[in-house]
């Protein structure tokens, strides 16, 4: 479900759409199985030729077992074939660059920082999502409240490649000391070197 927050200074961020489905992401995991096991499906089609045809031509197919068998191994290699594209999603869903997307708010002034889709090299990005917040509040000591809302990782379309999307958001108790007078929400993304460029804009 979509969920939404508005700052003081009226700035509205939304959460992640959506996982996006199946129909939407199978050529992908497919384009990326044929990359990596392109002999094993040539082989596969192959034999299931082969067999099909054997099958088919067979003196015997007219009686009820001979044409039930090649249904009874249709069906088999189907479900072969649904556990081996769940498991070339999930390599594939590993392969992907991953990124995060943090928010840190307080009840009085909602969003007040927001970094958008930072690279993700490790596997705690909590950890990193708080290391984030102390870079964009000048290394203040950020008064969490204990459990985050964090969203699963899911593939998403970005900039015309896949990527691992995560979405987490911090509620705190108070707006950093070291925010003072600077105007928020503070954004940091890709578009602005991650507040490089924009770091700390100051009021006015």
């Amino acid at each position: 479900m979509t969920t939404e927050r508005t700052s003081a200074a009226g700035w509205t961020t939304r959460g992640s759409a959506a996982p996006l489905g199946w129909t939407r992401t199978t050529p992908a995991v497919l384009g990326f199985a044929a990359r990596r096991q392109l002999l094993l499906i040539l082989t596969v089609v192959a034999a299931l030729s082969v067999a099909g045809r054997a099958s088919w031509s067979s003196p015997g197919f007219g009686t009820t077992w001979a044409r039930v068998d090649p249904v009874l191994a249709l069906a088999t290699l189907a479900a072969a074939l649904m556990v081996w594209l769940s498991e070339a999603r999930q390599d594939w869903e590993r392969s992907l660059p991953r990124q995060i997307t943090v928010e840190f708010w307080t009840k009085q002034d909602g969003v007040i920082m927001r970094c958008e889709r930072a690279p993700l090299l490790d596997d705690a990005p909590r950890a990193w999502a708080q290391q984030l917040g102390r870079q964009m509040s000048n290394n203040a000591e950020l008064e969490f409240y204990p459990i985050p809302d964090a969203e699963p990782a899911r593939p998403e379309r970005w900039q015309g490649r896949w990527v691992q999307h995560r979405l987490v958001r911090f509620e705190l108790r108070t707006v950093p000391v070291t925010l003072s007078g600077t105007r928020l929400p503070l954004l940091w993304s890709p578009s602005n070197d991650f507040g490089r460029d924009v770091a700390h804009p100051s009021a006015g």
